[in-house]
């Protein structure tokens, strides 16, 4: 037994180095160490212990791995300040390049997120690029950044990716990949643009070519592209700070799949890897910042911007070459044109009129029902309404119009009238981006097969393409969600009503055009289909501002929704408590962080709490050092709960010359103020010492503010904030 026991011992230990040297074994196993610890370390806030943990892991691994990194404090920084820091290991190339590859990814997460999102799967997926990069050199500079302050409440936010920039005089011919990946993702989602400019086209070609090679599965939504091209985007891109340096940034961000099947991160750190061997040794100079992205059959097509140019002039082309093929219509159209051009501007005004109104209405409808966020919650209905409307008042002013003789026009005037809008159409929108020139184009060239087509049933398909495709295009910019275009289409009295009615008018106008084709006997059935469609139009307008003013369930409000606004006033001595939101019960019983009960009744108007605080919140030392001609102070902030930010400004009426600071600081254009730069999460005690020169009569402000109750209270609170206010004479001791 002893001798076979022998055998099974030596035959393991012989095999152990086969086991190894495999491939999936040592990669499984350190991405399930590191996923483990960065889920542990949890919540990686700028300044917390779980994120000096993680720093102090990614450096022990990165030495243990024998790489080359450095560790950047983002204090060191005059025009912002933090706690935290930024980790870049670096892995020079093996060939001679003239430009860098950067992969940056955030070290935090957000303030609110969970901790199944909080970051720690795009982490591992960097600490397994780094163990693949130093057992295999790459062919080109390499560098993995560990970013902190990334995420913040407040401005100025990235500040790691800032730091870096600051810092890094190379990255002016650099290439960056930010990765995000908040937990393990089913898809990627490229997002190649910034606020008004887009990813160089080479750089997001490679990317979806490693991307096809890999058969990583990814997503790109061409009306985002779009939208952030013209600068409609609500928020800034990750990747803006990069762009507008003229740096070219490509953002990668995993989403969320309703499906079981997760990217695993082997599978990841391939298409990564592909991505760095296929990356170019001297990176294009020039910037295409005008093409558009399909996916069309599973092909990816980029659209450069020599396509726009093209489209463009085949667009006057058409126009140009119809006169040879048809001079006849082309002529009636012509004369048609000339002779009731009058009428052009008279039925744009009545266009513009009707979607002003119904614009008025879309107002009136959410003052009437107290419903100010309407357009918010219901944008595809408020749409409805609102061209609904529009179009019934003008078919309406087409039919009791026969005084100015509109309803006797020829069918050829409506056709050639509809096409000059379509083609101001495709002027308007290239003039605000050449990209929008295939939108405009793609609505031109249906209309001109509606007047080019000789059978009505041909036109009728042509016209309700080009309905579809219009449709379409206003479903996908109002589904993504940017606020600042929803509100331009909804609610902008001047330039978005313009625009809209250039768009609804040829469609308007193709339809009287439509309606001329049928001659008796169809005239009777095309009469009564009019009047079917004007009565429709009406009821529905009708019907839904009706249901946006009377229905309980046209405006959503959360049950058990509570914000709370506390604001404490040292110097004051007043305690004020604010609550607002909605709740299904009449009462609640609210203990406050005295631990004093108050019955709060949140069914309809709410009472303040007004108290008088009993505790010193923001107690405080101070030191002071004067020395030829200058006073040195040093404050010790020892706050009684650990806030989340502290503001601090010193202010003097007779200018303010700031001789030294432990933090970097900003001077008002009237010197009398100057605002210390304090990171998120500061340490308690905080210490602050700056030196001014004597002579001044100074105070300090600070506020000091919490986006978490510091206390256990009896009801759940859904949004809160207390702030704390407090004025320290400096003068005082002198």
């Amino acid at each position: 037994m002893p001798g076979k026991k022998k055998t099974l011992l030596l035959t393991l230990y012989l095999l152990l180095p086969l086991f190894l040297s495999a491939d999936l074994k040592p990669i499984s196993y350190h991405i399930s160490e590191d996923l483990h610890r960065f889920s542990d370390n949890y919540p990686r806030l700028e300044n917390s212990s779980a994120e000096k943990r993680t720093i102090s892991y990614i450096s022990d691994t990165l030495e243990g791995l024998e790489v080359d990194y450095r560790r950047t404090a983002l204090s060191e920084f005059q025009d912002f300040h933090s706690f935290s820091s930024l980790i870049e290991a670096y892995f020079p190339g093996e060939q001679n390049t003239s430009g860098q590859l950067v992969l940056l990814f955030p070290l935090n997460h957000p303030p609110d997120a969970g901790r199944q999102d909080s970051g720690a799967y795009g982490l591992t997926l960097a600490m397994t690029l780094c163990r693949s990069l130093a057992a295999a050199p790459p062919p080109i500079d390499v560098s993995i950044v560990f970013a902190g302050a990334e995420f913040r409440r407040e401005e100025p936010r990235q500040l790691g990716s800032r730091a870096y920039l600051a810092d890094r005089d190379a990255l002016e011919h650099g290439t960056v990949l930010y990765s995000w990946f908040p937990n393990p993702p089913g898809e990627l989602r490229l997002e190649p643009y910034g606020t008004g400019i887009l990813t160089p086209a080479w750089l997001l070609e490679r990317s979806v070519n490693s991307l096809a090679t890999t058969e990583t599965s990814f997503s790109l939504s061409t009306i985002d592209q779009n939208l952030h091209h013209l600068a409609l985007n609500d928020e800034e891109t990750r990747i803006d700070v990069f762009l507008r340096q003229e740096i070219p940034a490509l953002l990668i961000r995993g989403v969320s799949s309703d499906q079981s099947e997760v990217l695993e991160v082997e599978e990841l750190s391939r298409f990564y890897l592909r991505f760095i061997e296929d990356f170019p040794a001297d990176p294009p100079s020039y910037w295409d910042g005008h093409y558009l992205f399909f996916q069309l059959a599973g092909e990816n097509i980029i659209l450069p911007e020599i396509v726009y140019v093209m489209t463009i002039l085949l667009l006057f082309g058409l126009v140009l070459l119809y006169p040879f093929f048809q001079q006849k219509r082309f002529l009636r159209y012509t004369r048609s044109l000339k002779k009731n051009s009058w009428v052009l501007p008279l039925i744009f005004v009545l266009m513009f009129g009707y979607l002003l109104l119904a614009t008025f209405l879309l107002e009136w409808v959410s003052r009437i029902g107290e419903k100010p966020d309407l357009w918010v919650q219901h944008p595809f209905a408020m749409l409805l309404l609102k061209v609904g409307l529009s179009t019934f008042l003008f078919s309406l002013s087409h039919q009791i119009t026969r005084p100015l003789h509109l309803s006797r026009l020829r069918g050829s005037f409506y056709s050639s009238s509809a096409l000059v809008f379509l083609l101001v159409n495709t002027t308007i929108l290239t003039s605000f981006n050449i990209s929008l020139t295939v939108y405009g184009a793609l609505l031109f060239l249906l209309g001109f097969l509606f007047s080019v087509a000789r059978h009505r049933m041909a036109k009728l398909t042509a016209l309700l393409l080009s309905i579809a495709a219009m449709l379409f295009l206003l479903f996908q910019v109002i589904h993504a969600g940017s606020a600042r275009t929803i509100h331009a289409i909804l609610l902008s009295h001047l330039w978005g009503n313009l625009l809209i009615a250039f768009h609804l008018l040829p469609f308007m106008l193709f339809t009287l055009r439509l309606r001329l084709l049928f001659h008796s006997p169809s005239r009777r059935r095309a009469n009564r289909f009019a009047l079917f469609f004007d009565i429709g139009t009406g009821l529905l307008s009708t019907a839904l501002a009706v249901y946006f003013i009377f229905s309980p369930f046209a405006f959503e409000r959360r049950d058990r929704y509570i914000q709370l606004r506390e604001r404490i006033a040292v110097v004051e001595g007043e305690h004020r408590i604010d609550f607002s939101g909605s709740n299904s019960e009449q009462e609640h019983s609210y203990r406050d962080l005295y631990g004093k009960e108050h019955p709060i009744d949140l069914s309809g108007q709410f009472t303040p709490l007004l108290l008088s605080p009993d505790k010193d919140f923001m107690p405080y030392s101070m030191i002071q050092d004067r020395f030829l001609g200058r006073i040195s102070y040093r404050l010790s902030l020892s706050p009684l709960y650990a806030p989340e930010k502290i503001e601090l400004s010193l202010v003097s009426e007779g200018g303010i010359a700031l001789y030294d600071s432990n933090f970097p600081y900003s001077l008002s254009t009237d010197r009398r103020r100057a605002i210390f730069h304090i990171g998120s999460f500061p340490p308690v005690p905080l210490q602050i010492e700056f030196t001014l020169p004597q002579g001044l009569e100074p105070h300090l402000q600070l506020r000091a503010v919490y986006y978490r109750p510091p206390y256990e209270t009896d009801i759940g609170i859904d949004d809160y904030r207390m702030t704390i206010t407090d004025t320290i004479d400096l003068t005082e001791g002198d």
